[in-house]
């Protein structure tokens, strides 16, 4: 089918019911959101959980996107460090924040009549995702996967409507640095971000600074695929490892694979 003819069927699926949207402002999220304004119009309602997880400036992205798109957008704010289940960073971690998020948001829907849909592409049923479990139990809708669209499409038919975040680099919560056992911390998520900030104004955007197993001063730096021959230089490299030593880092290592 084409862009265009899936983009008609996401739309149908979409219109069988009245929908909120758990809105990331990343990619996946915008297109179903954006399916739902040309639906339902301005009423439509974004949801965005405002938290410490988020790396910087992403509230704005999210602000900047849903003015455009043109919705309601209600930041909800949630406070992921007082849920003991989380500060655990179990294996399913992923799993118990996403159900407390989404939960919040049901919350706000109650006795409205609107469903919940979130942006779960076709090929997220092939990698491990431990939310999609949430989404499963709290019957939250996914338009994408039902229209069979993945993230290759997803792109291509944000880029054909003009969304400016079509080719944007997925931006995953924070907690994701930690190794699961590691206690998450508000200290740890702080120099998490302030590394990663760093790392972005030598221009490895996109990049991953990943605490290693153990005092979670030891990191490890994953770097775009794209920017492994630059991550090479010599003189870079070191000016890289004297910044995350000097804001804190123990030990640095890199990832030759990249990411």
């Amino acid at each position: 089918m084409s862009f265009p003819g899936k983009y008609e069927q996401l739309l149908a699926i979409v219109n069988r019911s009245p929908g909120a949207v758990a809105f990331s402002g990343g990619v996946d999220s915008s297109l179903v959101l954006r399916a739902a304004v040309d639906v339902f119009g301005s009423a439509t309602v974004a949801f965005f959980a405002d938290s410490v997880l988020q790396p910087p400036g992403e509230i704005e992205n999210v602000k900047m996107i849903a003015d455009l798109i043109g919705c309601e957008l209600r930041i909800i704010p949630a406070d992921p460090l007082s849920w003991p289940e989380f500060v655990a960073n179990p294996t399913e971690r992923c799993y118990l924040c996403k159900k407390k998020i989404y939960s919040l948001f049901l919350d706000s829907l109650a006795d409205t009549g609107r469903v919940l849909m979130d942006g779960s592409n076709l090929d997220d049923l092939g990698d491990d995702r431990p939310g999609r479990k949430a989404v499963m139990e709290l019957d939250v809708k996914t338009p994408l996967i039902e229209a069979g669209i993945g993230k290759d499409m997803v792109r291509q038919i944000c880029r054909d409507l003009g969304l400016p975040n079509w080719n944007k680099i997925s931006a995953s919560c924070l907690a994701t640095r930690f190794p699961a056992g590691m206690t998450i911390t508000g200290e740890k998520l702080d120099r998490v971000a302030l590394y990663e900030s760093e790392m972005h104004k030598l221009g490895f955007h996109g990049c991953r600074v990943r605490l290693v197993a153990g005092s979670g001063r030891e990191v490890r730096v994953e770097v775009m695929h794209d920017d492994l021959e630059k991550l090479g230089a010599p003189i870079l490299r070191k000016n890289i490892l004297q910044k995350l030593l000097r804001i804190g880092a123990g030990k640095v290592c890199f990832d030759p694979n990249g990411r």
